[in-house]
């Protein structure tokens, strides 16, 4: 490693604190655990409790990574999420302000559940380019508040649970001794807005009038995230091995150089 050269280091996590079984689900949903398991690989997901927001779960894994670190100065927070707080303001000034560090730049990504992927290659561009010093990533989601639970939503209630996590980006010049680092070799990203109607959640947006819905809307289920899980399942196989080939080979790598694969998302059948 020399100057130029960017890590990422002391990461945390936070999880909602009930923990959601496929059984607890199969109670409210037309599902089992078997079929859960089959499709997905799930066991467990955790949610939070009323009243916990994304930011809450940010604050808390990002305080475990700063204390990791010897709590030092941050100069910028890139927090990504789908589910922030608040229609707006993002959580990343609500973070900020929780953190008590005034002034410190902040915003969101809103790139789903590629966020932190998309967040870490802006933070070692941010580093390398010298606008900023130290970067606090941090991911964040509470789904479990804006989930269908019920068997017209199984499909994607089964999935998503409440989580942050949190790490700090810098130079390896300025990153604390002692401390393990992970060098950041590089990255690649793509993306397909023709399949953005695959996976979304169409209501509430600036699209309809007063940004609100009807009560017809609410009662089909239209502010609920829809999913064609099989057009999905398909593209992020074909996608992501894809995009792995692509950079190893940029990186003049190859799989058998790879001791651990951190897949994006959580679908057991998808990752294998």
């Amino acid at each position: 490693m020399n100057d130029a050269t960017v890590v990422f280091h002391s990461y945390a996590k936070a999880l909602g604190s009930r923990r959601i079984t496929n059984d607890d689900l199969a109670r409210q949903i037309d599902t089992s655990d078997e079929w859960i398991q089959q499709r997905t690989g799930i066991r467990a997901r955790y949610w939070v409790e009323p009243g916990v927001g994304s930011s809450d779960l940010a604050a808390e894994a990002a305080r475990k990574t700063l204390q990791q670190a010897g709590n030092p100065p941050v100069d910028c927070i890139i927090a990504g999420t789908l589910s922030p707080d608040h229609y707006f303001p993002g959580i990343g000034v609500l973070l900020q302000n929780k953190l008590g560090l005034p002034s410190v730049a902040a915003y969101d990504i809103r790139l789903q559940c590629s966020g932190f992927l998309y967040g870490m290659e802006m933070a070692a561009a941010l580093i390398r380019a010298g606008q900023y010093q130290r970067i606090l990533l941090v991911g964040a989601e509470v789904h479990s508040t804006g989930l269908d639970i019920s068997t017209r939503g199984r499909d994607v209630a089964v999935l998503f649970g409440d989580g942050g996590g949190a790490v700090l980006v810098e130079r390896a010049a300025t990153a604390p001794r002692g401390a393990m680092l992970f060098e950041f070799l590089g990255s690649e990203l793509h993306s397909d807005g023709a399949f953005a109607g695959e996976l979304w959640c169409q209501y509430p947006g600036s699209l309809h009038f007063t940004h609100a819905i009807t009560p017809d809307e609410f009662a089909a289920g239209e502010t609920f995230p829809k999913m064609n899980g099989r057009k999905v399942f398909e593209h992020a196989v074909r996608s992501m091995t894809e995009v792995s080939h692509s950079l190893l080979a940029k990186l003049g790598l190859d799989g058998s150089q790879i001791s651990l694969f951190v897949p994006h998302q959580a679908n057991l059948r998808i990752n294998q």
